[in-house]
């Protein structure tokens, strides 16, 4: 049932590139997660400790942020409910994402590289298999985030049913979402902004990204020709409404050949160089079975007109639908099961209406045969358009998140002056998540330091304070653990913030 209706092979739309969950208290103005730790120490190394003292916005803005990620990451597609959820999710988060954007910038802003938290925006390849990797790019997470907003509605349109004007008219708006957003995607220049960044978090380990590139289908090689096909999906669904609303023959003709033109161009685009083969393996094969099957169609339409022809002619008109029925079911395996069938079926309707129609016109009528060439032919006309990504934030942006709206997220930060950037000249006391010289504490960190709750020491907890880390009601030696940390937090504290040994030493603490 599943394959009944598919537009596209599903097994490469089940895809999540992100995948990294988040928890969090809003009501308590704290947070778990390690991404609302980074997010948090970002704005106060962008903005100053005054805006984490200002009140609760930003720390309610980052924990709708986390749940909207949560949420992403959570979403299914499975089935048409499914996937159109999914849909509105990618869509609301990418409306969040936008917001952080406004005052973070696209690459966080000009912060000194050397101060910028890593924010572990967690994501695993949909076509590099076991492929996961975090980093603190925002781009790489809009990224990410775009591909999920195409797959889930190329996810939505393939999944209706083509029973109805309605369902019909949904599939075709998805499908032209998706190709919005893959458009945006390719636009991102991923590539060259990622160039000379190695991907991984932990080299040599197992499941790391280790090349200083961004994924396959985050690549404009891979992003722009999905987008084509989107549109060709979208125009074939524009054949099949009008089909249902009985529209004249020669309208559904000169829709089909759109519908033919721009399958042949999404084939010619995932033939070029650089696509990557996982998706041109199925999604070419794919795209020139449904260009022969619309070829198909419109010439049995025109083999029917309502004016009649010469008989020759007629013969004509009926053999190059033959012909086209019997290239299409010869590209039909790549096409789901009752579409093959539908192929099949012409195939036999066509050739038996051509022998006799040459019968009568051996016997009976004995008019010329015209060429093929001379045969007329329906120009095309490719109505769907990829749906600016525009459009669908704004329609997202509109969404409540409890007494806001996402278009209000982080618009406290927007006019807020930056913060003067960190000197590098002199050394720093170093404290654990970035607390203030002479052991003072800063509000984000008092915030901050309840993540350390149950630490990598089995059954027990982390307590920061001035700088000193202790291990408390552990079943392993409590003592023994905390003299190690404060061996570690000691040497860090000791040497300059130009010394690489002391900021490693730091962060492991």
């Amino acid at each position: 049932r599943l394959r009944q209706h598919t537009a596209v092979d599903m097994r490469f739309l089940l895809l999540s590139a992100i995948t990294e969950k988040t928890k969090t208290h809003p009501n308590e103005k704290r947070v778990d997660a390690p991404l609302a730790e980074g997010l948090l120490t970002t704005v106060r190394l962008a903005y100053g400790e005054e805006v984490c003292e200002a009140g609760g916005s930003v720390f309610d803005d980052i924990g709708a942020f986390c749940q909207a990620r949560d949420r992403a990451v959570s979403a299914k597609n499975s089935t048409a409910k499914e996937a159109q959820a999914a849909a509105v999710t990618y869509a609301t988060y990418l409306a969040i994402l936008t917001a952080l954007e406004r005052p973070l910038g696209d690459s966080l802003g000009d912060i000194d590289e050397k101060f910028l938290p890593k924010l572990p925006f967690g994501w695993r390849s949909a076509l590099e298999k076991d492929a996961e990797a975090k980093m603190s790019l925002l781009h790489l997470e809009r990224g990410a985030a775009l591909w999920n907003l195409a797959m889930a509605n190329a996810s939505s349109g393939a999944l209706l049913p083509r029973d109805s004007e309605e369902e019909v008219k949904k599939a075709t708006r998805h499908f032209q979402v998706a190709a919005g957003a893959l458009d945006e995607l390719a636009t991102l220049g991923l590539v060259v902004k990622i160039a000379g960044r190695d991907l991984r978090q932990n080299p040599g380990s197992m499941g790391g990204w280790s090349k200083p590139k961004p994924p396959p289908e985050l690549e404009e090689t891979t992003a722009k020709p999905l987008s084509a096909l989107m549109v060709a999906f979208a125009q074939e669904c524009l054949c099949r409404m009008a089909e249902l609303s009985g529209k004249a023959a020669g309208t559904r003709a000169i829709l089909g050949m759109g519908a033919v033109d721009a399958f042949a161009a999404a084939a010619t685009a995932l033939s070029s160089h650089g696509v990557d083969k996982a998706v041109k393996g199925w999604a070419l094969a794919e795209c020139q079975a449904r260009r022969e099957m619309q070829r198909a169609l419109c010439f049995w339409m025109l083999a029917t007109p309502a004016q009649n022809p010469g008989f020759g002619e007629l013969v004509a008109l009926t053999a190059r639908a033959a012909s086209a029925a019997s290239a299409a079911v010869g590209a039909a395996k790549n096409l789901p099961e009752v579409e093959e069938q539908q192929m099949r079926d012409l195939q036999v309707t066509a050739s038996d209406k051509l022998s006799t129609l040459q019968k009568d016109n051996d016997s009976v009528y004995f008019e010329s045969v015209p060429p093929e060439a001379s045969l007329p032919l329906a120009t095309g006309k490719v109505l769907a358009k990829p749906v600016a990504l525009q459009a669908t934030v704004e329609a997202a942006e509109e969404t409540m998140l409890g007494e806001r709206s996402v278009a209000e997220l982080f618009l406290d930060l927007v006019d807020k002056p930056r913060a003067p950037k960190p000197k590098e000249k002199g050394p720093r006391r170093i404290t654990a998540f970035g607390g203030m010289a002479g052991g003072e504490e800063s509000p984000s960190q008092r915030i901050l330091k309840s993540s350390l709750s149950g630490g990598s020491a089995k059954g027990g907890d982390w307590v920061v304070k001035d700088g000193r880390a202790t291990f408390v009601k552990g079943k392993e030696s409590s003592k023994e653990a905390s003299a190690r940390v404060q061996d570690i937090l000691a040497k860090g504290r000791t040497k300059g913030n130009t010394d690489k040994d002391a900021d490693a030493a730091a962060e492991k603490a």
